[in-house]
């Protein structure tokens, strides 16, 4: 983040469970070791399961475009839509991996759990400013 977006991020109004700054690099990278791990498996386990790829695939793809769509674009309103069908083909993966691979489908729990509270933060975000 440049000093243009980390200003403009500073003065948001921000709910009161936001965890202080630190907090974020250390959590996302735990949880992309998850992520990696959980795919890595899924995918060396079934790499037949064309449809399981793309879906978490697709919710990488939704993943990734939350920061630029929020702090380069400093549009709230489309991170939050985009964390919304994040969440959703987030949820989607979990469920379709349950059924094949129990293990790769738990690594993705702790990610879920942080993208919906993400949700609700970048939700107040949206409300409050």
């Amino acid at each position: 983040m440049n000093n243009n977006d980390s200003l403009w991020y500073k003065n948001l109004v921000k709910s009161p469970l936001t965890p202080p700054d630190y907090i974020f690099p250390i959590v996302w990278t735990i949880l992309y070791i998850m992520i990696i791990i959980s795919g890595y498996n899924y995918i060396k386990n079934n790499p037949t399961d064309t449809y399981g790829i793309r879906i978490f695939i697709t919710q990488l793809f939704f993943n990734i475009i939350w920061s630029y769509l929020f702090f380069t674009v400093k549009n709230p309103k489309l991170a939050l839509v985009d964390l919304i069908l994040l969440w959703s083909t987030l949820l989607i993966t979990i469920n379709h991996f349950y059924i094949k691979d129990r293990f790769s489908a738990d690594m993705l729990i702790p990610y879920f759990v942080w993208v919906s509270f993400a949700g609700y933060l970048n939700l107040y975000i949206v409300v409050n400013n």
